[in-house]
């Protein structure tokens, strides 16, 4: 778990060391999936958006369980990478999928203990959107908005890490 061990010490509960190494792999994963976002917008087909659609009718039914939320946004992800029709971009996410799913477990908990689950479905609701609607800018777009709010979360959690004794 590259994300959870490089945010572990930093990020009780979340497992990584050093900020810099969490920025550096949401600044990964945004370069990839803007990219995956943007061709999904312009090449999916029915049966993509019908993924995409379940993917976010399970995150909805969830409800409260952030590991069911997690899931299904793992899986609404991983449908938004397939739908580029983009091989080699797309497995160069899924070579980082765990890295991706810890992400998004981290950003579900967080999102969790705020009562912010309801937004993060809201979030993807709107990306599903823009690949529907084949607007390429704004499905990117939100990519980036969606990686600069969990550069948030990583941000506050890190402010919540206790000190490490002397």
């Amino acid at each position: 778990m590259f994300f959870s061990s490089a945010v572990e010490a930093t990020v009780p509960g979340f497992g990584v060391a050093d900020p810099a190494r969490v920025a550096e792999a949401i600044e990964a994963r945004e370069v990839i999936e803007r990219s995956l976002a943007r061709l999904a917008a312009l090449r999916r087909t029915d049966l993509d958006l019908t993924r995409l659609q379940t993917a976010l009718s399970g995150m909805r039914s969830a409800g409260d369980d952030e590991d069911a939320v997690g899931e299904h946004d793992l899986a609404f992800h991983i449908a938004l990478w397939d739908a580029a029709h983009n091989e080699l971009l797309a497995g160069a996410l899924s070579a980082l999928r765990e890295l991706v799913a810890d992400m998004i477990a981290f950003f579900a908990r967080g999102a969790s203990a705020e009562g912010r689950l309801v937004t993060l479905v809201d979030h993807h609701a709107q990306l599903l959107a823009a690949v529907a609607g084949q607007d390429a800018d704004r499905a990117a777009l939100i990519v980036t908005q969606m990686m600069d709010r969990l550069r948030a979360e990583a941000g506050r959690q890190a402010d919540r890490a206790p000190l490490p004794a002397s």
